[in-house]
């Protein structure tokens, strides 16, 4: 999200930056918008992510 932006975020590209599949991130969050939520709820719960390098 910090990398791309809101709109540029695609679960197609954190499976890429993760190294995994899409179908895994599909499992956690089935859309766009549902991976959003995911991430403000790490961020709020200081759950730490990989940053953008």
């Amino acid at each position: 999200m910090a990398r791309y932006g809101p709109d540029g975020t695609t679960l197609q590209r954190v499976a890429d930056e993760a190294g995994t599949a899409r179908g895994h991130i599909c499992h956690h969050a089935g859309n766009r918008e549902e991976l959003r939520e995911l991430f403000a709820s790490a961020s709020s719960a200081g759950t730490p992510t990989r940053s953008a390098s």
